[in-house]
Formats: C-alpha cells, sequence, structure tokens
C-alpha cells in the first residue's frame, strides 16, 4: 500500500516536470489547435483495481490513409467528442476533440509515435495508435509502391462492440483496396470456425493477411517451417494439405492462397489463420522468408 502511494507521488512529479515539455510537444504536432488543448496531470489513484482486458483486434494498415480511415470509423462509432490522450506514465495526460484528432493524427504520430486514447472518463483505453518508421529492405516486397511512406502503422481496437464494427470495417476495406472478400473465406471446419467469426470475437485466435513474396517457392518453405514449428509445440504432425495445414483434434487451421500478381514481378498470397498454436507459429516463421518478402496488410483478434 505504502509502495502505492509512493509510486503515485513520484508519477505526479515527473508528470508536472514534463508538462511544459508536452506544451512544446503540442504546439509542433497541432499549430493554432494547440490553443484548445487542455493538459491535466492525472497520476493513478494507487491500488485501483485493474480491468479485466477486453477484446481487442490490432489491424497493421499498408498506408496512411487506411489508418485515418480506421481511426476516424473507430472515433464515430464511439460517439464521444472528447478524448483523453495518454503518452506514457511520466506525462500529463491531454484532452482532444475528435475532429482536432482525426485532422492532425499524422502530425500527432510523428511527434509521439503512439498515442493511447481514452473517453473522458473511460479506465481503460480504446485505442492504441502506432508509427513507427522502418528502413526499407531494399529487396523483394519491401516497397511496394511509389508513394510508400516508410512507415509501420498500427491500430488496436478494444472492447466487444468495436471489434465487431471494427471487423466489418476491415473487411470493407480489404474489398474496396484488394478484391479479398474476407467474409467469404470457407473454413475446413464450417461456418462456425470462418474467419469472420473469429476475427469478432477478439481473442487473439485470428489472423488474416496479404503477403508480397518474390517467388511462389517462400510459400512452400513458409508453410514447411510453421509445420515445423507446430509439430514442437504440438507434439503431433499437422496436416498438410496443398497449401492447407490443419490441426483436426483441436481444429486449428492455415491457409495460403494465391491472390494476384504483382507490377514488380512477385506475388500477392493470402494467407488465414484460426488458432492460437498456428497464429504464433504464423508469425515466428515469417522471419525465416522476410528478406523476400513483406506483409502489406495484416489483421489480428
Amino acid at each position: 500500500m505504502q509502495n502505492d502511494r509512493l509510486r503515485a507521488r513520484l508519477l505526479e512529479y515527473h508528470q508536472r516536470r514534463n508538462y511544459h515539455r508536452l506544451q512544446e510537444q503540442l504546439n509542433r504536432a497541432l499549430g493554432d489547435a494547440a490553443s484548445q488543448v487542455q493538459i491535466q496531470v492525472r497520476a493513478p489513484a494507487p491500488c485501483a483495481a485493474e480491468q479485466q482486458p477486453a477484446p481487442s483486434m490490432t489491424v497493421y494498415p499498408e498506408h496512411y490513409s487506411q489508418m485515418h480511415e480506421l481511426t476516424e470509423f473507430a472515433l464515430r462509432a464511439l460517439s464521444a467528442d472528447l478524448w483523453r490522450i495518454h503518452i506514457d506514465e511520466w506525462h500529463p495526460h491531454f484532452f482532444l476533440r475528435t475532429e482536432v484528432l482525426i485532422e492532425h493524427l499524422d502530425a500527432l504520430l510523428n511527434e509521439f509515435e503512439r498515442l493511447l486514447v481514452y473517453r473522458p472518463e473511460a479506465h481503460t483505453y480504446d485505442l492504441v495508435l502506432d508509427k513507427s518508421e522502418y528502413s526499407p529492405i531494399l529487396r523483394g516486397g519491401a516497397i511496394l509502391s511509389q508513394d510508400s511512406d516508410n512507415a509501420d502503422y498500427q491500430i488496436t481496437l478494444r472492447g466487444n462492440r468495436l471489434v465487431r464494427q471494427g471487423c466489418d470495417c476491415c473487411a470493407r476495406i480489404f474489398l474496396r483496396d484488394y478484391g479479398w472478400d474476407i467474409a467469404a473465406s470457407a473454413s475446413p471446419f464450417g461456418r462456425a470456425a470462418t474467419l469472420m467469426a473469429g476475427l469478432r470475437k477478439g481473442l487473439c485466435t485470428t489472423q488474416v493477411s496479404l503477403l508480397y513474396v518474390e517467388d511462389t517457392g517462400l510459400i512452400t518453405k513458409y508453410l514447411s517451417g510453421i509445420a515445423d514449428l507446430l509439430k514442437y509445440r504440438l507434439k503431433r504432425e499437422v496436416a498438410w494439405e496443398y497449401n492447407l495445414l490443419i490441426d483436426h483434434p483441436t481444429k486449428q487451421w492455415l491457409r495460403a492462397s494465391f491472390h494476384s500478381a504483382h507490377d514488380s514481378g512477385g506475388a500477392i498470397w493470402r494467407v488465414e489463420s484460426v488458432g492460437s498454436d498456428f497464429l504464433g507459429a504464423c508469425g515466428d516463421a515469417f522471419w525465416q522468408i522476410m528478406y523476400d518478402s513483406r506483409e502489406i496488410i495484416r489483421i489480428i483478434s
């Protein structure tokens, strides 16, 4: 109890010290709109009861316009006029109206890289917005188009309703931008195990992504790596049928399907995965082919 109180006082001290620094950062990011921001020193209360983690869905958009679209959709879906933004525990919170946050989203991400977004009196966040710069790999599909902005965007939606609605929004983006109707994707185990059913639950068991590869042979290497990892984790072989991996006892599965050719000479493949073991193996195996491939867009829930 005493340690909690001391920690809360220490956090409040650091927040007060960082108050003016935060003002300067907001001035850079928002310009004239910074005058509308309210900054609040608000250290956590000692011994506050932790909230149960809500279902969540994380999306890695291909470019900023998709990130902006998903963020605006989520803010509108939650129907709040004001948002409490949290950088980290060492900085005060600040409050932004929906329109200011949407209009200056990229500038805020450039300045802070990561934003936790709360409704004003909520104890848990609704969104995590993230942008990290990366150094393009000068091979394969690292740079997929001339207008690539050399940044990895990430948005996490949290809560049952937002995950369900966010899933529908992402499905529309996939269909519009890539011609992939993920809602129509069949499962080897019937409707209850479809991709959309898994994504709507937000239980960290489902992933869909588009993957660029230079050589189709890399897909075989990718699936082989996943099968080896699953054999180690599950202590048994999984069924491998062409580009489909299935574990019948647990009804987990992964499928890679050719989607389209790409202008640079490679191809784009769809990767669908259901099941926590398959999800982990899918990510681990990707590092074996990452220098000749790149994920274009990905959803995990």
